[in-house]
C-alpha cells in the first residue's frame, strides 16, 4: 500500500512539476495517476491535499539525493558539489521542468493559497538548513575556511542553484554549466565568497 501511495505521489509530482498548481485539474490528476475521483479524494481529500503531499514527496526525494551524494563523495563539500552536478547536469534533461518545484510554487502561488505557499517556503528553508550543516562540517574538517557564516554560504548556494537552473533553461550548454559549478565551488574552497559578511541581528531568525 505504501508503495502504491509513493507511485501515486510520484506521478502527481511529475504532473504538478510540469504544469504548475493552477493549470493542473482534478481530471488531469485522475488521468495521470489512473485513479477514480472517489479514490483520490479518499486518499488526499482535495487537490490542495494532493499538492501538499507532493511538495513533501519532492522535498524528501531531494534530501535523499543530497545524502546519497554526500555518502558517495566522501565529504560534505564534495557531496554538495556532486548534488549540484546531479541536479544541473544529470537530471536537467529528464525532469518535467528546469525549475525547482518548490521555487516554482513560491513564484506561482499568492496568499490566497497561504498554507501551500508556506509549505513550499518551509521545505526550501529545510534544504537551506541542511546545506548550512554540511558547510559547517566542511569548515570543522578544514575543507572550507572557517571565516564565513555557513548559514550565509548556504543561502548563497541555494540562490546560485536556483539561478543556474534558470540560466540552464535559457541556454542549452552543459559545458558552461559544468564550468560555472567548478568556479562556484573553487571560490568556496578559496574563501572568496562572503568571507566577511555577517547576518544582521534583525535578520537572523529569517
Amino acid at each position: 500500500m505504501k508503495q502504491d501511495r509513493q507511485s501515486t505521489l510520484n506521478r502527481a509530482m511529475q504532473l504538478f512539476w510540469a504544469k504548475g498548481f493552477h493549470a493542473t485539474s482534478m481530471r488531469h490528476l485522475q488521468e495521470a495517476v489512473d485513479m477514480r475521483p472517489g479514490s483520490l479524494y479518499a486518499l488526499f481529500g482535495s487537490k490542495e491535499g494532493i499538492f501538499r503531499e507532493v511538495l513533501r514527496h519532492y522535498t524528501e526525494r531531494g534530501q535523499k539525493q543530497l545524502e546519497a551524494c554526500v555518502r558517495g563523495a566522501g565529504s560534505p563539500l564534495k557531496g554538495l558539489e556532486a548534488f549540484f552536478r546531479k541536479i544541473l547536469l544529470e537530471q536537467r534533461h529528464s525532469a518535467p521542468s528546469d525549475q525547482c518545484l518548490l521555487a516554482k510554487t513560491v513564484l506561482e502561488l499568492d496568499e490566497s493559497h497561504g498554507e501551500l505557499l508556506e509549505e513550499a517556503r518551509s521545505h526550501l528553508r529545510a534544504m537551506e538548513e541542511r546545506f548550512a550543516a554540511l558547510l559547517a562540517q566542511s569548515q570543522s574538517t578544514g575543507e572550507l575556511p572557517g571565516e564565513s557564516d555557513p548559514r550565509i554560504l548556504a543561502r548563497y548556494l541555494q540562490i546560485q542553484l536556483m539561478g543556474l537552473r534558470t540560466w540552464a533553461r535559457l541556454n542549452d550548454d552543459d559545458a558552461m554549466i559544468a564550468l560555472l559549478v567548478d568556479e562556484l565551488f573553487e571560490r568556496l574552497r578559496s574563501g572568496q565568497i562572503l568571507a566577511t559578511f555577517q547576518i544582521p541581528s534583525h535578520l537572523q531568525g529569517n
